[in-house]
């Protein structure tokens, strides 16, 4: 909690001023007092057992600011919240009033012992369970869903407990009898997705009616007043939720008759939460069934709100291809219940203990090592050193929070993982610069097989996301019931530490949290080769370690990596250089001649050939992936991109020349190769769009990108045999009798050059055209031409 007797200025309209046992939210009104009473009660009630009090005061109870603070906190902070309205709310006995406040946030409500009953009113004790009416030290009024949420936890345990022993039996009877408790539709002004009841109570009562109910649970779940979770389903059945090959786990079901799995699917988006049991049953030939409660997605039916169906594994049924997403976790029990995984003790409140989290694909080490130091990557763009800390800083990303920068790399001094600042800015978007840069970092020391420490200031779906695919340690700002914590996660969201400030601790035990090593590592050379900022410092670092990276090992990585990860564009043009050294067998000689351009650009001559020979050396790759020619709008006259033509007409001549001199595969291969160092060009375009009514706005492009379009789709025809030219040159419409040919036409149509490259590509391929008919193949140039004439009318 902040400190005493601070304010918060959540908006112009509330004022949120911290107190012993919560919070007193004011109305930011001028001409009249707060209600005494309410801030006598806030100042000085001690903090009530498991939760934090909300006082509202007049003209709060139903104020949009509040609701709209409430709706940004999380599920696990919302069911901690109990709302102490104003005297103005009502007399102690307007139960409606008060439930229509608990409904309008969807939080419980404080009202005193004299309050009239209703079915959604609880008397609780000072530990804030349920007690008798006579023993209550207050009442705790349940908005609509909490109130039906819990009546499902009671009828479950009701069923489970009462008849005949807990079997297969029992659970048909419970699917038979399990009550229709979805409540009425919500109001149109709930703005959080609450509307939705939690599956969690109708997964409970499956469990209790076919194994019964484990020792010290049912009287916990009787008088607890908060709504039942899924992280406390998982401790009544003692297990944590876990990835799992589905075919073992259709194996192992079946080789255990009367087992079962809890399954909860991958979340997507803000839909609600979904949890289905896989259950095997205990007849002599055991089959498989889905037991699947009610995810709120379809409509209010009359019929039994749980469902089950036989399961098919050979099938193509929804539920069986959930098995198969990455993003879903299993908890497996055995035939009497017991979970099959490691987890922690059945025995305590259920409403105790954290939620269980997810564990990683692979076990990890019983214990943790300190972590071996990491050397520094290069900084990429977008980030910058402070002290030992790569802080990820696009100009001003930290210009409100400099403080808790410098508590960052104060309490990082010693680390020994590497260190990564992100501040997580409201609305950051998956494209926005800061998380790019981030992702680049991670990419780098995933590359490095090393997992660093991010430190995030807060969270947001986009960054969250990126989280998710890189599983880091992290180190981040927490809300814990309203109050900042800082919390190190390991990569499986076990949370290892926690402490209500930034302080060396939490590095030390980040360094120390067991992880294992990320099995996409390359080769270390590799990996920072692959790190360098530009070209001319990837080119020295290849001459500083051209023995390492001449090595088969790292040549293999390298071309694995670039048929993993197709759409990263420098990747291939690195493993284009280091083929070419490789080809050539070593590095260019430092002195030796490289191509350079001299004399003014003439759009409408070209050289008649390529003026380097082959060997081709990885000098030309280097000085040809330099931005010579970032023309902007500033560049009408398109003298800056006029710049860019000798080196793309050496491009083709080199395309064409050692295409035709390789054999038919080893020549495609050759062409796709300087295709994709036109691919991997980072030369930044734009172009202005101006609208009938004369606006005119700035459209941004790669010029990169473009050319590599182009060339691929002539690199695509003179890829073409000669015996399918000649049968095509014989057709009255030869696109449209080859695939290949219409791809190619197909990219030119997309018509994304600038208007000076149009041009020069126009000169480049009449050029070629001449050259492959002295060559003796007209049929071939009878089809670039179709390309040159398709790029020519482009609008």
């Amino acid at each position: 909690m902040a400190d005493g007797g601070s304010t918060w200025v959540i908006c112009k309209d509330l004022l949120v001023v911290p107190v012993p046992s919560g919070l007193l939210m004011l109305t930011n009104r001028t001409t009249e007092s707060p209600d005494p009473v309410l801030m006598a009660r806030a100042l000085h009630q001690p903090p009530l057992h498991g939760t934090v009090a909300l006082y509202l005061d007049a003209g709060a109870e139903m104020s949009a600011p509040v609701q709209r603070y409430v709706s940004a906190l999380t599920g696990p902070e919302r069911d901690r919240l109990v709302i102490v309205p104003s005297q103005s709310a009502g007399p102690a006995g307007d139960t409606k009033t008060l439930e229509s406040i608990a409904d309008f946030y969807g939080v419980r409500v404080h009202a005193g012992p004299g309050l009239a009953p209703s079915p959604r009113t609880v008397s609780v004790d000072a530990e804030e369970q349920e007690t008798a009416a006579t023993d209550a030290t207050a009442i705790r009024v349940l908005p609509r869903l909490q109130s039906a949420m819990r009546a499902a936890v009671h009828a479950a345990v009701d069923l489970a407990t009462r008849g005949p022993a807990p079997s297969w039996q029992r659970l048909e009877q419970y699917l038979d009898q399990a009550p229709e408790i979805r409540p009425e539709a919500p109001q149109p002004w709930r703005i959080f997705g609450s509307e939705s009841p939690s599956p969690a109570p109708y997964a409970l009562g499956v469990y209790l009616a076919r194994y019964g109910t484990p020792a010290g649970v049912v009287e916990v779940l009787r008088r607890s007043v908060a709504p039942v979770t899924s992280s406390q389903l998982y401790e009544v059945l003692g297990g944590t939720p876990a990835r799992v090959d589905p075919d073992a786990l259709i194996a192992g079901l079946l080789d255990a008759p009367g087992s079962a799995a809890l399954v909860r699917p991958a979340p997507h988006g803000s839909g609600p939460e979904r949890l289905m049991w896989l259950m095997s049953d205990d007849g002599p030939e055991p089959r498989l069934w889905w037991v699947e409660p009610p995810d709120g997605r379809g409509p209010r039916t009359d019929g039994p709100t749980m469902s089950a169906a036989l399961a098919d594994p050979a099938s193509n049924d929804r539920r069986m291809a959930v098995l198969l997403d990455p993003g879903t976790r299993v908890v497996r029990v055995d035939p009497a219940g017991r979970a099959t995984v490691a987890s922690p003790s059945r025995s305590g409140p259920p409403a105790a203990r954290p939620a269980a989290p997810d564990v990683p694909e692979k076990p990890l080490p019983a214990t943790g090592q300190p972590a071996a130091p990491v050397e520094p990557i290069p900084a990429p763009a977008g980030t910058r050193y402070v002290g030992p800390v790569l802080v990820v800083d696009t100009g001003d990303s930290w210009r409100q929070r400099a403080d808790t920068l410098t508590r960052i790399v104060h309490a990082a001094a010693d680390a020994q993982r590497p260190v990564v600042a992100i501040n997580v800015l409201h609305g950051l978007a998956q494209d926005s610069p800061e998380l790019t840069a981030l992702r680049t970092v991670l990419v780098r020391y995933q590359r490095l097989g090393a997992r660093p420490v991010v430190v995030a200031t807060s969270s947001s779906n986009a960054y969250t996301a990126v989280r998710a695919q890189f599983r880091p340690i992290t180190v981040e700002a927490r809300t814990d019931g309203l109050e900042q914590r800082w919390q190190v996660t390991d990569p499986a969201g076990v949370v290892h530490a926690t402490a209500s400030g930034l302080a060396p601790a939490l590095f030390a035990a980040a360094d120390t949290v067991p992880v294992t090593a990320d099995d996409r590592g390359l080769p270390p050379v590799l990996a920072r080769w692959l790190a360098q900022n530009t070209w001319p410092d990837a080119e020295q670092y290849l001459r500083d370690n051209i023995t390492d990276l001449l090595r088969p090992d790292v040549g293999e990585a390298l071309h694995n990596l670039r048929r993993q990860e197709p759409g990263d564009r420098e990747v291939g043009a690195y493993d284009v250089i280091l083929g070419l050294v490789r080809a050539a067998g070593g590095v260019a000689d430092p002195s030796a001649h490289r191509f350079a351009p001299t004399g003014p650009v003439d759009l409408t001559a070209i050289e008649p050939g390529p003026v380097l020979s082959e060997p081709l050396r990885e000098t030309f790759a280097f000085d040809y992936l330099q931005p010579h020619a970032a023309a902007g709008v500033d560049d009408d006259a398109g003298e800056k991109r006029k710049l860019r033509k000798p080196w793309d007409d050496e491009l083709l001549w080199l395309t064409y020349t050692g295409g035709r001199t390789r054999g038919p595969e080893e020549g495609k291969a050759w062409m796709a190769d300087m295709a994709a160092l036109a691919g991997a060009l980072d030369e930044a375009g734009e172009r202005r769009i101006v609208a009938k009514d004369g606006a005119t706005t700035v459209r941004r492009f790669s010029h990169g990108q473009a050319n590599a379009t182009v060339f691929t789709a002539v690199s695509t025809v003179l890829g073409i045999d000669a015996e399918t030219t000649r049968h095509l040159a014989a057709q009255p419409d030869p696109v449209g009798a080859n695939p290949d040919l219409q791809g190619a036409v197909t990219q030119i149509q997309a018509c994304q050059l600038s208007p000076i490259d149009r041009v020069a590509w126009v000169v480049r391929m009449s050029a070629l055209e001449q050259r492959i008919t002295a060559d003796g193949r007209p049929e071939l140039a009878g089809l670039l031409r179709i390309l040159t004439e398709t790029l020519a009318s482009c609008p």
